[in-house]
């Protein structure tokens, strides 16, 4: 039955799963990020038009270093080892980002793949190429309603909450290192302009 209880429970039920299954691969992965940025890589991330990329660019309280990544040429854009790459799909078995992933690993770069588990290793599955897969939720509807249409997904839900605790045991491992990277200042806060302008200019001037 539809209900925003029901909803919620879901929502809840799959950030517990996250919680006791996937933050371990979250630290690792955010150990290896924080590894290659200190050796001089840039964090870049790509979406399938999920909506990450927008959460995830100029966000108060994000990262400045991230970047969206607006081509597939990657020699292009320049990016290689020691780079990053976070990759955003609603389905595992996308040959577009599949081949972008591919690419980018043949140049050296760390692919983290946050998109849903499939069976197999399927060279047009996005897991097959990643460097660290992520698990997020089928992007199907929570619930059916009585002429079999699916509605209100949680998949959106729960990849942008992987995105932030990504980020967060990130910034975690940094300070770890000694290493403090720089987040935007909200704009409705008064300083915020200066702020972001100096921090920007010490993020592009130390790569965090």
């Amino acid at each position: 039955m539809l209900s925003a209880e029901e909803y919620v429970r879901r929502v809840v039920a799959e950030l517990q799963s996250v919680r006791s299954g996937c933050l371990t691969a979250v630290e690792r992965t955010a150990e290896a990020m924080a590894r290659r940025v200190l050796q001089g890589g840039k964090l870049y991330i790509v979406d399938d038009h999920s909506g990450l990329t927008s959460e995830a660019v100029g966000r108060a309280g994000g990262l400045m270093m991230i970047q969206p990544l607006t081509t597939t040429d990657l020699g292009e854009a320049g990016i290689a080892a020691p780079d990053i790459l976070i990759m955003c799909s609603r389905r595992a078995e996308n040959a577009s980002m599949s081949i972008l992933a591919r690419d980018a690993r043949q140049r050296g770069v760390y692919v983290v793949a946050l998109c849903p588990s499939v069976e197999g290793s399927d060279t047009l599955r996005l897991t097959h190429w990643a460097s660290a897969h992520l698990p997020v939720p089928l992007d199907e509807g929570v619930f059916t309603t009585s002429d079999g249409q699916e509605v209100c997904p949680i998949s959106g839900v729960v990849a942008c909450a992987m995105l932030w605790i990504l980020t967060a045991a990130f910034i975690e491992r940094m300070h770890l290192h000694d290493k403090t990277p720089h987040l935007w200042r909200s704009i409705k806060l008064p300083d915020s302009r200066s702020f972001n302008e100096q921090a920007m200019s010490d993020t592009l001037r130390e790569g965090y």
